[in-house]
């Protein structure tokens, strides 16, 4: 008796994602928001978008910034975006990419900068007979500076000297006591935070 063998050959058919009804589902994302803001000392915003098929995440230039979840399936989805506190005195922004198969949506993260007030020095000596001492200050926000009352009758703002930074000249009259004496100057930001020289 002759064996006879069959050779059955399946077609590979390669689809796309499908609906209940058999449909084949395009990948769209829907996402309103364009900027997602925080403020120098970080936090936590969250970022709702749709997708029609399983999709993903992935952050450019942020290794401050984190999202979750970072992939799942179709639906409606809010990311959770969490900044660490900016401790420069530049803004720095991310790009978040939302990924569903070959379609991509993103939306950029941006943090606000360190209000900064940069003194050259924090302490300055004068001999007993006084003189101009020089104070280089650098900032990045609009700033104040005050001398403290118990020092005023021997402490004078001269001038502002600018170059590439401020730098602040201050007149000292003479030390007729016999004991050192000490006058705070302080460079106050204007939300508040300062930064102090002592001379």
């Amino acid at each position: 008796m002759k064996k006879l063998f069959y050779l059955l050959a399946m077609p590979l058919l390669l689809l796309g994602a499908c609906s209940e009804t058999g449909e084949e589902i395009i990948p769209e994302i829907g996402i309103d928001i364009q900027t997602s803001q925080f403020e120098d000392n970080g936090g936590v915003n969250r970022v709702t978008f749709t997708a029609t098929t399983a999709w993903s995440v992935q952050i450019d230039n942020g290794s401050w910034c984190s999202v979750e979840p970072t992939s799942g399936k179709a639906g409606e989805i809010t990311l959770t975006v969490t900044t660490q506190p900016n401790t420069t005195p530049e803004e720095r922004t991310a790009t978040v990419k939302i990924t569903a198969g070959d379609v991509e949506k993103s939306f950029t993260v941006t943090q606000k900068q360190k209000d900064v007030v940069t003194i050259e020095n924090s302490a300055y000596e004068l001999e007993a007979e006084g003189g101009e001492v020089e104070i280089k200050v650098s900032a990045n926000v609009e700033y104040t500076y005050s001398i403290d009352d118990e020092a005023q009758s021997w402490v004078s703002f001269k001038e502002t000297r600018a170059i590439t930074t401020s730098t602040y000249v201050f007149e000292v009259a003479e030390n007729e006591l016999t004991e050192e004496r000490t006058a705070t100057i302080s460079f106050t930001v204007t939300n508040g935070d300062e930064s102090l020289n002592r001379m």
